[in-house]
C-alpha cells in the first residue's frame, strides 16, 4: 500500500507580504490529512479558503494569481507547493500579488459631496445592470462583462464603507436569472465564490458586516460554503452592512414570509389578530435593516424587476444611463447628490419635518 503523499495549496497573499501556504497530506485512506505551514497571524485567514478542485475553488486561486495552481490547470490535488517569497521592503510589488487590502481612511462628506452626513441615505439598494451590453459594445463575450462588474462592486463597497453608509443592497442574481444560458450561470456561481474568497479580507479590514438576501435552495455547495463562511467572520464588524441579493426575488420573499406566519398561526404562537405590517417585516429577508432610502439602477432601465418590492416602498430612484462596469465613485456621488435635493413628503403635503426641511436637506424617515 503507498504510503502518504505531502502535497501543498497556495492560498494566497495576505496584505502583508506573506505567502500563505496550506499542507496536505494523503493518508493512506485516501483521505485529506490538512497541515497548515503558517497558522498564525496574516495567513489565518486563508488556511480553509481551498478544498478541492471544483470550478469555483480554481477560480478563486486563479484569482488570487497562484503561479502553481494556473501551471497545473488547476488540478488542485497535484499542485507542488514550489513558491517562497521574502519580505523585501524597498523592492517593488511581487506583479501576481493581490492590491492593498488595508482598510481605507473614511471620507470627508462635505469635501466629497459637498453635503452634510444628515443628508446621506441610510440604506441605498443598486441594480446592477449592463454588463452584457457593456461586453457587447466591445465585441467581447458575456461574461467578461461580469468580471469587470464585479471590480466596479469592490470599487463602491469601499467607497460606500468610507462614507459611512449603514446599508448597501447589491442585487446581484434573481431567481429568474437560473433561466439564462447554463455556461453563463455556471461562470456566475464561480465568480460569485471567487469573489467572496478574494474580498474577504477587504470586507474583514473595512469593518463591514456581509449579509446574504435570498433562497439558499439551488446555490452550489462551493458558494454556500464561502458565503456562510464570510457571514460568520463578518457578523462582528459594526460599519457597512453589505446584502448580496443572490438567487433573490421579492416575490417569493414575501411568500416565505406568509407561509412562516401561518404556521405560527396553524401552531398558536401566533393570533391572527396580532398580524400587523411589523409582523411580515420581521420575516422578510431584509429583517432588522433600514428600508432602502435611494434605488439606482444602471443602464437606462426603468423597473424594479422582483427587487425589494416591499421595501422600497417609499424610495427615491435613480435611474442613470451608464453601465454597471463603467459605474464608479463619481457616478455613485452623482446619485447620492440628486437624493439630497429631493424632497421627501412620505404621503403628506408639506407639513412634516420632512416636508419642511430646508431645500436640499433630505430627510431620513427614521
Amino acid at each position: 500500500m503507498r504510503g502518504p503523499r505531502n502535497r501543498g495549496i497556495v492560498v494566497g497573499l495576505t496584505r502583508t507580504p506573506v505567502l500563505c501556504v496550506l499542507g496536505i497530506t494523503t493518508g493512506r485512506d485516501g483521505r485529506d490529512i490538512r497541515t497548515p505551514h503558517a497558522s498564525e497571524g496574516p495567513c489565518g485567514a486563508w488556511l480553509s479558503v481551498v478544498r478541492d478542485s471544483n470550478d469555483a475553488r480554481c477560480a478563486a486561486l486563479r484569482a488570487r494569481r497562484g503561479t502553481a495552481a494556473e501551471a497545473d490547470g488547476c488540478h488542485l490535488n497535484e499542485v507542488e507547493v514550489i513558491l517562497e517569497h521574502t519580505p523585501q521592503p524597498t523592492a517593488p510589488p511581487v506583479p501576481s500579488a493581490p492590491p492593498s487590502r488595508a482598510a481605507q481612511p473614511a471620507l470627508d462628506v462635505q469635501a466629497e459631496l459637498g453635503l452634510a452626513r444628515a443628508q446621506l441615505p441610510r440604506h441605498v439598494a443598486i441594480i446592477m445592470d449592463g454588463n452584457g451590453r457593456w461586453a457587447k459594445a466591445r465585441g467581447l463575450p458575456r461574461i467578461r462583462g461580469h468580471e469587470q462588474g464585479a471590480k466596479t462592486v469592490r470599487r463602491l463597497v469601499t467607497h460606500c464603507a468610507r462614507l459611512g453608509l449603514d446599508a448597501l443592497t447589491l442585487y446581484s442574481f434573481s431567481t429568474e436569472n437560473w433561466k439564462r444560458p447554463r455556461e453563463e450561470v455556471e461562470f456566475l456561481m464561480g465568480l460569485y465564490a471567487e469573489y467572496l474568497v478574494a474580498e474577504r479580507p477587504t470586507i474583514l479590514d473595512n469593518n463591514v458586516r456581509f449579509i446574504h438576501l435570498g433562497r439558499r435552495e439551488g446555490l452550489p455547495a462551493s458558494v454556500l460554503e464561502e458565503m456562510d463562511r464570510t457571514v460568520r467572520l463578518s457578523e462582528g464588524n459594526a460599519g457597512l452592512k453589505l446584502c448580496l441579493a443572490l438567487n433573490y426575488g421579492s416575490r417569493e420573499e414575501i411568500l416565505d414570509a406568509v407561509r412562516a406566519i401561518s404556521r405560527e398561526t396553524a401552531d398558536g404562537t401566533l393570533k391572527p389578530s396580532e398580524i400587523e405590517e411589523r409582523t411580515l417585516r420581521d420575516r422578510l429577508y431584509t429583517a432588522g435593516l433600514p428600508d432602502p432610502d435611494l434605488l439606482i439602477r444602471t443602464a437606462s432601465e426603468w423597473r424594479l424587476s422582483n427587487f425589494l418590492l416591499w421595501q422600497l416602498s417609499y424610495a427615491e430612484i435613480y435611474v442613470c444611463d451608464t453601465y454597471w462596469p463603467d459605474f464608479g465613485e463619481a457616478d455613485f456621488n452623482a446619485a447620492l447628490q440628486s437624493y439630497a435635493r429631493r424632497e421627501r413628503r412620505f404621503g403628506d403635503i408639506g407639513t412634516s419635518a420632512s416636508a419642511a426641511a430646508a431645500p436640499g436637506a433630505a430627510v431620513a424617515p427614521r
